[in-house]
This record gives C-alpha cells, sequence and structure tokens, in this order.
C-alpha cells in the first residue's frame, strides 16, 4: 500500500509549512514504504509541476527539495510497491498526463483485465507495468466527458465491476482542483492475509479557513477536526474558493 497526502490553501508557501504535522507522520511512514516518492504542485503560472524518484523519501535529497516548493496546492505520495512491481520512475507516483496529477493508494489486479478494461473505455495505453497507471488512463478516459470527481468514480466503479481491489483511494491534482476518492473493499483487504485492515485504508481530511487537508489513515490526526470520507465518495475542493463538494458513487448510477 502507499501513502497519499493532499492541500488546497488560500495563500502560497512552502509544503512543509502547509502541512508540517502530516509530513512529519508521512516521512516516518516512508521507512515501510520505501520504494518511491512524488510530489506534484500547481506552480505560480497555473501548470502543474511534478518531481518524484523511485527511492526512500526519508533519505532523498530530492525530496528534501521537493517539500520545500512554494505552492497553494499540492498532492504528495510515498510507495509501498504491489507484489511484482518494479521500483522504477514509470511505475513512481504521481503520474501526468492531460492536466491531472495522479496518485493512487492500493492494489487492482489482474493488470491484463485492467488493460481491457482501458481498451474498451478508449483510454490511453500505460508507460509502466503498474494498475494504477491503468486507473489513471480510465480516469482520464472518463474525464473527457465529465468533472473529475465523477470520472474518477467512475473509474472505480468500472475496476471494481471486472477486478479484485484492496483499495482505489486516490487524489488527483489540477489547476483548479483537489480531487480525493475514498474506495477499499473490507473483504478484499482482509482476505489479502498481510495483517491490514479496512482501518489503514480509510481517507480522512479537515476543512480549516484557509487550507483543506486530504490525508491516508496514520498521515491524518486524530483530533476532532478530521473528518472520514466514507466508501464511495468523492471530495473535490475548489482551488480559487476552498468550497468543498462530496459527490457519492451512488448519484451517478441511473434510478431504477
Amino acid at each position: 500500500m502507499c501513502r497519499l497526502l493532499g492541500v488546497v490553501a488560500s495563500t502560497a508557501a512552502p509544503v512543509d509549512a502547509l502541512v508540517p504535522d502530516e509530513l512529519q507522520r508521512m516521512e516516518a511512514l516512508a521507512e515501510v514504504h520505501p520504494h518511491g516518492w512524488g510530489v506534484a504542485s500547481v506552480t505560480g503560472g497555473g501548470g502543474l509541476d511534478v518531481r518524484k524518484a523511485p527511492e526512500r523519501a526519508a533519505s532523498s535529497e530530492r525530496w528534501s527539495d521537493a517539500r520545500r516548493v512554494s505552492t497553494d496546492a499540492a498532492l504528495l505520495h510515498i510507495r509501498q510497491a504491489s507484489p511484482g512491481m518494479s521500483h522504477i520512475d514509470a511505475n513512481t507516483h504521481p503520474f501526468l498526463a492531460d492536466g491531472m496529477a495522479f496518485a493512487h493508494n492500493g492494489h487492482a489486479h489482474p493488470v491484463a483485465t485492467l488493460d481491457t478494461l482501458v481498451t474498451s473505455a478508449g483510454g490511453p495505453s500505460s508507460l509502466g507495468d503498474t494498475d494504477s497507471e491503468r486507473y489513471f488512463a480510465l480516469l482520464r478516459a472518463a474525464a473527457a466527458r465529465t468533472a473529475t470527481d465523477r470520472a474518477l468514480l467512475d473509474a472505480a466503479s468500472r475496476i471494481t465491476a471486472e477486478a479484485t481491489a484492496t483499495s482505489l483511494n486516490a487524489l488527483v491534482l489540477t489547476e483548479r482542483s483537489l480531487v480525493a476518492v475514498a474506495w477499499w473493499d473490507e473483504p478484499v483487504i482482509r482476505g489479502a492475509g498481510d495483517g491490514e485492515s479496512d482501518r489503514d485504508y480509510r481517507l480522512w481530511y479537515r476543512v480549516g479557513p484557509d487550507r483543506v487537508v486530504v490525508a491516508s489513515a496514520f498521515v491524518a490526526g486524530d483530533g476532532p477536526e478530521w473528518q472520514e470520507l466514507p466508501h464511495g465518495h468523492a471530495l473535490s475542493v475548489d482551488r480559487g474558493t476552498l468550497d468543498v463538494r462530496i459527490v457519492t458513487a451512488a448519484e451517478l448510477r441511473p434510478a431504477a
């Protein structure tokens, strides 16, 4: 599994100043999530900048530089690779394409089924061998016809219908918004036999007067200001206003 952290703030500042406590917890977890790190941020000109490397964040000088980037919106990821996945740049999150930076926490398989789903949806082919990049390809196909939060729910629904996934939790950063989806399967997690539970895959968010933060379990704090984003829900934070919108997968299903 991996860990996710995202923030949108009213004023630009170094990433480590926007989320100091969450970043400290994330770096502590990097010892057991050692297979890569990545930071996506919105630049002063409005574009997206992605810095990443297939190495342990705690001992990476490039990670130290990336966490000091000044921005008002950022997405961070540390990776614990799924079984059989290489520790290479092409497999390192966030992935960047079509004006979106994407990071995923969980494991979906088999990859061949995901490739079939991507082809059926008219999505792009992948450069690496991760399930995550194929998830992103499904998102990109859906985002061509609907809003990012709805496209993310659509992609997760398609994968769940055809493949097996512990979790499809994800963060997406664009020039306009930060989008998160909480999507995990307790029976699949329990059946994996690695000692993890659904608690490990919960996604949390906190809304403050000057920033909104979204974080994986154990990266988020345990105070009352943190709210859980329930399974099957997508949260979207508007970069200009900090307004929060929550959409559920149930809303996307046609009425019976």
